[in-house]
């Protein structure tokens, strides 16, 4: 069947509709849509909305839009609202009476309106929008307390282990979840532009652990806050991506955080934590960047110190690997160069992570990287300082006094070295370069006895 075809039997149904149809209904003066309505809608019997509601669609459909037409229809959608208990079930009513209200004010705003089509406009706005306010602090309240009890709730599961109070806790819980997150979204269906209603739905998400859930809605909350009101929803996404490890979007989440407080010592953990993600998210120049601005605060905070010194560890470490490269092709030019760009790395890291080491006497990992770096850059006597702290501070770790024995060995220190190197076997007696050391001390200090005991061990393997 064509569309003409389709066209023309549409309009011979239409035809002889007409012929059977009641007479249609003329059109009446604005008022006598309005009082009728009224007079339906005033005895708050909600079985005869319907008609009312039919006489304000005609006072639209002929008159346009009309300021006390959208007004009543709103009126009732309050009133079905007010009798509907279930949070669930007021959704549509809202929506509607929010529709109308919006529509109200736009007919409102029109100058180019009928004056009488916007009679009665500062009245109806205002009551509408004052109707508005109270439902969504009344809502956003109502989620509030829900979120109040889940917390309760959850705080007693911790230490409930009565079967029966668990089940009745869980079962408050999941109640008082399904509640806020409807009085929640009732609260976002008023006024869709504050953020309070979106973080409240996140923080119930959060409540039953559905992370994804939760930074989706603190996302739609930061797209709406502003001012003061961004930084706890900023604090929320950067904590709960940072402990999710998503550094790389943490990140923009810690920047905002750190531009949104004073630099001062407050804000050295923050710009931390953003450091530490430039870190995780292979930004290792913007960590250092953010170190050193943290070091412009407080010149002795260890973990910058840290930071700056481990980055330049790395840093000599890949000019190490390119020197490698060139010395492999015969480049010894290039090589030469790479080199020297690696001890000026070394050197740097060195004079971070000495004061760090200075700050921390008992911080194993802090001494443990200190002594290595002086050890790379030939400072023996720096790094015998910082490995006697290691082995003070754990006397069973086998390499730190096989390093300690290296370093007197290349200070001419051999009966130090014998005693660190005795250390590390009484630990690790099958290593078999320290005993190889340690018979060539003994021989070369005469320790014939000693000598002969190793020779054997070593003779064995």
């Amino acid at each position: 069947m064509t569309v003409r075809t389709i066209s023309a039997v549409l309009a011979c149904v239409l035809i002889a509709g007409s012929a059977i149809a009641a007479p249609k209904a003329r059109k009446l003066n604005p008022d006598a849509y309005i009082k009728t309505a009224k007079i339906e809608i005033s005895n708050l019997d909600t079985t005869r909305f319907t008609y009312a509601e039919v006489m304000l669609d005609s006072l639209l459909i002929y008159y346009g839009p009309y300021a006390e037409g959208y007004y009543w229809i709103a009126r009732m959608k309050i009133h079905m609202n007010e009798l509907t208990g279930d949070p669930k079930k007021k959704k549509p009513y809202v929506t509607s009476m929010v529709l109308y209200a919006d529509s109200l004010h736009q007919v409102c705003a029109d100058t180019k309106a009928k004056l009488n089509n916007r009679k009665g406009c500062d009245k109806f706005v205002s009551e509408l929008d004052s109707i508005k306010v109270f439902y969504w602090r009344t809502f956003y309240n109502n989620g509030v307390d829900q979120l109040k009890q889940i917390t309760e709730q959850a705080a007693n599961l911790l230490t409930e282990t009565d079967s029966t109070a668990i089940v009745e806790a869980r079962k408050i819980i999941s109640q008082n979840t399904d509640s806020c997150l409807d009085n929640m979204e009732l609260a976002i269906i008023l006024d869709p532009g504050d953020a309070r209603p979106y973080v409240g739905i996140a923080n119930a998400y959060e409540k039953q652990d559905s992370l994804v859930q939760s930074t989706h809605w603190l996302i739609k909350g930061l797209e709406r806050a502003t001012g003061d009101d961004r930084l706890p929803l900023v604090q929320q996404l950067a904590i709960s991506n940072g402990q999710g490890g998503r550094f790389c979007e943490a990140i923009k989440y810690f920047r905002e955080w750190v531009s949104l407080i004073p630099r001062d010592t407050n804000a050295l953990t923050t710009m931390a934590n953003l450091a530490i993600c430039y870190n995780s998210c292979d930004k290792s120049d913007s960590a250092i960047l953010t170190f050193r601005e943290v070091l412009a605060i407080q010149p002795n905070d260890l973990n910058a110190l840290t930071g700056i010194g481990k980055y330049f560890r790395q840093m000599a470490g890949w000019a190490g690997d390119s020197a490698g490269v060139y010395e492999a092709l015969k480049n010894d030019a290039v090589a030469k160069s790479w080199r020297d760009i690696r001890k000026q790395r070394y050197d740097s890291s060195k004079v971070y992570m000495k004061q760090v080491f200075d700050s921390s006497p008992q911080d194993l990992l802090v001494a443990e990287e200190y002594g290595l770096i002086c050890y790379l850059v030939s400072d023996f006597q720096s790094a015998t300082a910082a490995f006697t702290r290691v082995t003070g501070l754990d006397a069973t770790n086998a390499g730190a006094w096989t390093t300690l024995g290296d370093c007197q060995v290349y200070l001419k220190k051999w009966k130090d070295a014998i005693a660190a190197y005795e250390r590390a076997i009484a630990t690790d007696p099958d290593n078999k370069l320290v005993l190889q050391q340690l018979s060539s001390l003994y021989h070369q200090e005469g320790m014939t006895a000693k000598a002969a005991e190793i020779d054997a061990r070593l003779n064995k393997k």
